[in-house]
């Protein structure tokens, strides 16, 4: 499986990294039957002289698996409904979500993103959770108009009443008609099929707004919903994120390697010279005690501000980041950086080579 996964690979690969690709298919090639046999065709691959004779390969639709290409699809679309309504929400990438809803009248396709795809969900949009539900009457709920530029000039003067009666269409038949294009309604004891492009269904999001941002496909087939609520275990983790992603940039603005080995100080502005608005403030210091696996994943260990007394020579300031760098090594860098939100406090950090 290996050996066929790697000589494919270097097919595919040889347009975009010629050498590379070559390398692997001159010493794959060896291997297979059509490199010693007279009868094989010049450009079979084993047979061709080089990797860049060699077709392209086609699909083989016997071998692909359509619950996992039905999960990569509902995945896929997913992921980019879920970030549109974090956007929708004003809630960045860099801040985790409690909880992330899937709704879904496609219960094959739900099956097929549970297990190992559900992981991708909750990387992709940074959520703790995620729930998958195939209850769309509860999450969604279904409304219809006529098109009234192609019914009008099927039913004349029925329109109005055609109009009073698809108002009044249920849940479950605007569904089937999403699903089929194809339902029948009564309209003055005339029987009257409608068909695709007749109505104009609209799906929206019927769970709570207060803690969920939601969007929707066009067609209503799938739901996503944020929990848009951000309690202190999200602030907590969303400040840490926010340390780690500035200490990263303080190390590149340094100029640091990745093998360099720094010390971070960090001290909070006194809670005290914060706004009214703001006294639901949470330090950093209890923040990062809360959040010591991500620290030690991002390999930063933070320590009071006041254990670092190196000289500054460099410093730039772009909105609430300020940093300053000494003239040689051991070296120590200062910054500023928001957080909990736009309008949040700030708080004080240096960060040391040694």
């Amino acid at each position: 499986m290996l050996y066929e996964v790697l000589l494919k690979m270097a097919v595919v690969m040889a347009p975009f990294t010629p050498f590379f690709a070559e390398y692997l298919y001159q010493r794959l090639r060896k291997h297979l039957p059509a490199f010693s046999s007279a009868n094989a065709p010049p450009d079979a691959i084993g047979k061709a002289d080089s990797v860049h004779y060699v077709m392209l390969p086609t699909i083989d639709d016997t071998k692909m698996d359509d619950k996992i290409v039905v999960g990569m699809q509902l995945l896929q679309q997913t992921v980019e409904l879920g970030r549109r309504a974090r956007e929708a929400a004003g809630i960045s990438m860099k801040t985790p979500v409690k909880e992330v809803v899937v709704v879904c009248s496609a219960t094959n396709a739900l099956s097929a993103l549970q297990g190992d795809l559900e992981v991708y969900v909750l990387k992709e949009l940074n959520a703790w959770g995620v729930s998958l539900t195939n209850d769309v009457d509860t999450w969604c709920s279904v409304s219809a108009l006529p098109n009234l530029p192609v019914l009008a000039n099927r039913l004349g003067e029925r329109t109005r009443a055609a109009t009073d009666v698809i108002k009044g269409l249920s849940p479950g038949v605007l569904r089937k008609y999403t699903k089929t294009n194809d339902i029948f309604i009564d309209i003055e004891g005339e029987t009257i099929n409608l068909v695709a492009g007749d109505l104009i269904v609209k799906s929206t999001f019927a769970g709570d707004e207060a803690q969920y941002t939601a969007i929707t496909t066009p067609d209503g087939a799938l739901t996503v919903a944020i929990c848009t609520v951000q309690d202190d275990p999200l602030r907590r983790q969303g400040i840490t994120r926010d340390l780690c992603n500035r200490v990263n940039k303080l190390r590149k603005k340094a100029r640091l390697n990745i093998s360099d080995e720094v010390d971070v100080f960090f001290a909070d502005l006194n809670e005290n010279e914060l706004p009214p608005k703001k006294k639901n403030f949470i330090s950093t210091i209890e923040a990062l005690a809360h959040n010591k696996l991500l620290l030690d994943k991002a390999n930063i260990v933070p320590m009071p501000l006041a254990n670092c007394h190196w000289q500054i020579i460099i410093s730039y300031q772009r909105n609430a980041l300020w940093c300053k760098f000494s003239e040689s090594r051991p070296c120590c860098t200062s910054f500023l950086s928001p957080q909990q939100g736009k309008d949040s406090t700030r708080i004080q950090g240096e960060i040391k080579a040694s």
